[in-house]
C-alpha cells in the first residue's frame, strides 16, 4: 500500500506535492500544539484547582501561628486605606487573624503586622519604629516586634 501512495505523488506536479506537504505539516503542528496546550492546562488546573475558592485574607494566614495568645497588634501599611481606594486587605487580615484584634495605623503595640507595597517601604517603616521582623511570609507580609 505505501508503494501506491508514492505512485499517486509521482503523477503530481511539484507545486501540488509541496502544498500537500505543507498541509500535512500544518495538521501535525496543530495537533502537537493542542496536545501541549491541554497538557499545560491539566497541570495548572490540578495545581491550582481551589485557587478561585481561596479564603479572604489567605495572604496573612500563616501569621496566625505567631500571634497565638496576643490580644491586640498594630497594623501598618503604606497603601491607601481610604474608603474609595481601599482593597480590603486590612479587613481580610482582621478576619483571618481573629481573635487577635488589629489596630489600624497604630504603631504603639509590641507586635505589628506590616502590609506594604514592597520590602523597601516595609524596612523603612521598621527602621522608623525601631522594630525587627519576627516572621516574613511568602506574600511579603511581615510580623514585627518593637525593640525598646
Amino acid at each position: 500500500m505505501p508503494a501506491q501512495s508514492f505512485n499517486i505523488l509521482k503523477n503530481q506536479s511539484p507545486s501540488r506535492i509541496f502544498r500537500i506537504f505543507i498541509l500535512y505539516a500544518a495538521i501535525a503542528l496543530t495537533g502537537l500544539n493542542a496536545f501541549y496546550t491541554f497538557q499545560d492546562y491539566w497541570r495548572s488546573s490540578s495545581r491550582n484547582k481551589n485557587s478561585i475558592f481561596l479564603k479572604p485574607g489567605y495572604h496573612f494566614a500563616d501569621l496566625r501561628n505567631h500571634l497565638t495568645g496576643v490580644e491586640i497588634a498594630g497594623f501598618l501599611t503604606d497603601k491607601d486605606t481610604s474608603s474609595e481606594n481601599n482593597d480590603g486587605k486590612f479587613l481580610e487580615a482582621q478576619a483571618i487573624l481573629a481573635p487577635t484584634v488589629l489596630d489600624l495605623n497604630n504603631p504603639n503595640h509590641p507586635l505589628i503586622v506590616l502590609d506594604c507595597t514592597n520590602m523597601v517601604a516595609a524596612f523603612d517603616i521598621l527602621n522608623q519604629l525601631n522594630a525587627e521582623p519576627i516572621y516574613v511570609n511568602s506574600y511579603g507580609k511581615i510580623l514585627a516586634k518593637r525593640i525598646h
